[in-house]
């Protein structure tokens, strides 16, 4: 278990909000704005990189689902589709 961390960790990269270009945000209000206006660097991040967006917080899970935003997946779907669970 200690290398699966160790490779988990090596491949983490810290994206400074200043680096999401505005658009992202922009595209990213409508889709939190009756969630959680805290989460609007995440859905922008994900959106910037085209990628999944991986989450732990039932509320914007559901708020983004219910808007058909598909790009997302719980914590726990994450650990099962890496064979961790």
């Amino acid at each position: 278990m200690e290398s699966r961390k160790v490779v988990c960790l090596q491949n983490i990269t810290i994206v400074p909000d200043s680096d999401i270009p505005f658009a992202n945000y922009l595209s990213a209000l409508p889709l939190i704005r009756d969630v959680d206006y805290d989460d609007i660097s995440f859905v922008a991040l994900t959106n910037h990189l085209d990628g999944v967006l991986v989450t732990g917080d039932k509320k914007l899970a559901k708020g983004l689902h219910a808007k058909g935003y598909g790009n997302l997946l719980s914590f726990s779907e994450m650990l099962e589709q890496i064979g961790l669970i």
